[in-house]
């Protein structure tokens, strides 16, 4: 039996993201949803059990901000201002707070997730690693279709997707005094999708998808 329903499943689920991305940095150290640019993007999801899922997603976005000289938080400075696109890849792995299954009667009609994975940005000049990490809400709709809500930040391993390293250097090269918690950029997804499970191969189980 159980070898039979493994066959019997559909684990395939490909989506679409919309939402707004944001920026964190030398120029921006606090502060959420600053600058937001629109962003959108595609996924593709395993889904391993009604517990877990392996998701990769394809996002194109923007990240934008601007420092006014006339602020008092870095005085004398003159003003900068970048905006830059992006495509993001990463590979992140889910796991449910609670049992869910688009496909499966007896299953939850919703569940919180959290995520976390690796990932990278390329800028057309360079290819920066980062770290995605965070959550979300997903919810049935309907048979074969699920839509969500998910925020997820990403740790870069660089200081320079904004132009601007190691404490505004670019800026003002006498002024040493940005967080040491920005010496790499942060950027952010904030937004909701939505998925359709591609049919299997073979026949669906209806033991499986009714939970009789």
């Amino acid at each position: 039996m159980l070898g039979f329903n493994a066959f019997c499943q559909n684990k395939m689920d490909l989506g679409l993201y919309l939402g707004a991305s944001y920026y964190q940095g030398d120029l921006n150290q606090k502060k959420i949803l600053n600058s937001p640019n629109a962003f959108f993007g595609f996924f593709s999801r395993y889904n391993i059990d009604e517990i877990s899922a392996v998701k990769a997603d394809l996002n194109f976005f923007t990240l934008s901000s601007d420092y006014t000289s006339s602020s008092s938080f870095i005085p004398g400075t003159k003003d900068y201002s970048f905006k830059k696109s992006f495509v993001h890849f990463s590979l992140r792995y889910e796991v449910n707070f609670f049992r869910f299954s688009d496909i499966k009667a007896n299953s939850g009609n919703f569940t919180p997730y959290i995520a976390g994975g690796f990932g990278c940005s390329y800028d057309l000049e360079k290819l920066v690693p980062s770290i995605p990490f965070g959550g979300g809400v997903k919810f049935k709709i309907k048979r074969r279709y699920t839509i969500g809500l998910e925020w997820i930040y990403c740790k870069s391993f660089s200081d320079e997707l904004d132009d601007v390293s190691n404490g505004y250097d670019n800026i003002n090269k006498t002024n040493n005094n940005a967080s040491t918690f920005f010496n790499n950029d942060w950027y952010s997804f904030i937004g909701v999708h939505i998925s359709y499970k591609l049919r299997g191969s073979r026949k669906l189980c209806r033991t499986y998808t009714n939970g009789i």
